[in-house]
């Protein structure tokens, strides 16, 4: 599937000829700078779980991932986490300078919703209209811009209801409108995509949880390592709980189980 990704985006940034350099130069470095393409997985198994090929939302993933990608780059930014290196290379604004980098994420969520809107997956157009909405109420002021503010004004005491809206809003969110949405290309009904939302929420709080541990931070700081290893296993196991009605759960029982094994 990520190897039929990657070709996929290839292709896509061979046809773009309107973007100026350096700003297309630093939208493809950003784009192609590897990770684990975790919400591209999440799209096709959203979109297989409900019985359509992975292959039918390969642009609706694209999209999203252009979302994901425009949100580490301005992360990265000295206004912002003011971090140099992003998977073992230079982030963006240090290769490009800052205000490139800014223009490279402005780009980089607006080619988002075009791509969605153009609908190049086939989709109908009710059904793609539902996966915008979605998808920009979660990556937006209902989710990780949300939860981006609340990351940049951490109170001096944290609290673990605090930890847990920043937890949903600023990774849980985005992971769960890519579930979402190809759940819903495979035209999932409203109570299957409220299960896989729970479960999208849940191992989305457990991946920063991991994070904190892997940080010695967050809840580590607040409870210490052993308890935050034990919430974030009862996250994975409520994600897992949210999958029991269907029978075709173990690609994402897998994936929330390999949760609890990062390693950065």
């Amino acid at each position: 599937m990520i190897k039929a990704f990657e070709k996929y985006m290839t292709e896509f940034f061979k046809e773009i000829r309107h973007i100026p350099e350096p700003l297309f130069s630093a939208i493809r470095y950003s784009m192609e700078n590897g990770g684990k393409r975790i919400r591209p997985r999440l799209v096709f198994m959203g979109a297989e779980l409900m019985g359509l090929d992975y292959t039918k939302v390969l642009n609706t993933a694209l999209a999203i991932e252009m979302i994901h990608t425009y949100s580490l780059i301005h992360d990265d930014m000295p206004c912002m986490d003011n971090d140099d290196m992003r998977r073992g290379k230079p982030t963006c604004h240090k290769v490009y300078g800052e205000n490139i980098a800014l223009l490279a994420g402005d780009a980089l969520l607006n080619m988002a919703y075009e791509i969605l809107s153009e609908n190049k997956d086939n989709l109908e157009e009710g059904t793609a209209l539902k996966i915008i909405k979605e998808v920009s109420a979660l990556a937006g002021t209902h989710g990780m811009v949300s939860g981006q503010c609340l990351d940049l004004h951490k109170p001096k005491k944290l609290t673990e209801e605090y930890l847990e809206k920043l937890h949903s809003q600023k990774t849980g969110a985005l992971i769960a409108a890519s579930l979402l949405a190809g759940a819903i290309a495979g035209k999932a009904d409203d109570k299957t995509l409220d299960r896989l939302k729970a479960y999208a929420f849940s191992i989305g709080h457990a991946f920063q949880i991991t994070d904190d541990i892997l940080d010695n931070d967050g809840y580590v700081t607040l409870f210490g390592i052993d308890a935050a290893k034990k919430i974030a296993k009862e996250n994975i196991d409520h994600a897992v709980g949210c999958l029991d009605t269907f029978s075709n759960n173990a690609e994402l029982v897998a994936f929330a189980k390999e949760i609890l094994l990062r390693k950065k």
